[in-house]
């Protein structure tokens, strides 16, 4: 995280940049404050990428950086904010008809609904999501979409649903360097039979994950 910091500190430091550079840095700066689970760093950067993109005129990047500082607020518990800047920035995207940025808001809106325990509601967020990214260019989002489908549904209780949803979603996971999403895959089958206190399935089930990602450093 510090190494990338830096980079952005010396990017910033290279004299007259143009908007869209200045905006890409900080994003890129709550980007990485997200993935470490700096929340306030997050929102801070996204609140100056907002600020940057608007003063420039860039409407896809205000967009994607109002979604960013609504999911950052909705983390903070300060959803009363962060929720009407998501929705706001879903409309807009709509009108933009970047089915991209679509899809991640709606999956911050899912996210900020499944925090609260509103699982239904986050699955119905989630599921939009799933719809958007049916088609797009990066396989691994529809397999993660699909994954917290399944997570959300065994949350709600509906058990054979969700292992319905990962297995749809293990076999985007066959891939050469995906062993250990495999694995994953399979130990939250595992968590749904051991739910139903179907013992032999689950041990079963977890076996099976823990011979997927032998090799892979994965652990669960």
């Amino acid at each position: 995280v510090s190494e990338a910091l830096g980079e952005l500190e010396n990017l910033s430091a290279q004299g007259t940049l143009s908007p869209r550079e200045q905006y890409q840095i900080e994003i890129n700066r709550s980007a990485i404050a997200c993935a470490a689970g700096d929340l306030p760093n997050k929102e801070k950067s996204a609140r100056a990428a907002l600020t940057i993109a608007c003063e420039a005129h860039l409407k896809t990047e205000s967009i994607d950086a109002m979604a960013t500082l609504g999911s950052a607020l909705c983390g903070l518990q300060r959803r009363y904010e962060g929720l009407p800047l998501l929705y706001r920035s879903l409309a807009q995207a709509r009108d933009l008809g970047d089915r991209g940025i679509v899809a991640g808001i709606l999956h911050h809106l899912a996210e900020c609904h499944w925090t609260r325990g509103n699982y239904l509601q986050a699955l119905r967020y989630q599921r939009r999501c799933s719809r958007m990214w049916g088609g797009q260019a990066m396989p691994s989002e529809p397999i993660v979409s699909d994954m917290n489908i399944a997570i959300l549904q065994a949350d709600l209780g509906l058990y054979s649903r969700a292992r319905r949803t990962y297995r749809q979603s293990q076999q985007g996971a066959r891939w050469p360097t995906s062993k250990s999403r495999e694995g994953l895959v399979l130990n939250n089958i595992g968590e749904t039979y051991r739910a139903q206190g179907r013992w032999r399935l689950a041990l079963k089930t977890y076996r099976s994950a823990a011979i997927s990602v032998k090799g892979s450093g994965a652990y669960f």
